[in-house]
């Protein structure tokens, strides 16, 4: 395996700066693509959570004044809150990283 040598006479200073431009450009597009692709994951997530979390506040307002399931729901909706702000958190931690890098 040998390396390219470039012809010094082909190396002006437009080619190398298209060259770089072209890189910055490639660099950008791929972080704009693997952001966006975190946020429609982070987005599928939290619709997946507030589904959950909206079907158990209407069985909770189904089944008023019967104290004991209602406490039983009542975790549930609290769990399913805690659920949802850790899956924000996690997804927002990912898209932090992903920009970092």
């Amino acid at each position: 395996m040998s390396l390219f040598v470039p012809d010094p006479s082909t190396l002006t200073t437009e080619y190398l700066v298209r060259n770089a431009a072209s890189l910055t450009l490639d660099s950008a597009c791929t972080l704009l693509s693997n952001t966006t692709i975190a946020l429609s994951d982070a987005s599928r997530e939290y619709m997946k959570c507030m589904f959950v979390l909206i079907k158990l506040m209407e069985y909770k307002l189904q089944i008023l004044g019967n104290t004991d399931e209602e406490n039983k729901v009542w975790d549930l909706i609290l769990q399913a809150k805690s659920n949802l702000a850790e899956a924000k958190r996690k997804k927002m931690l990912s898209i932090v990283t992903d920009l970092n890098k």
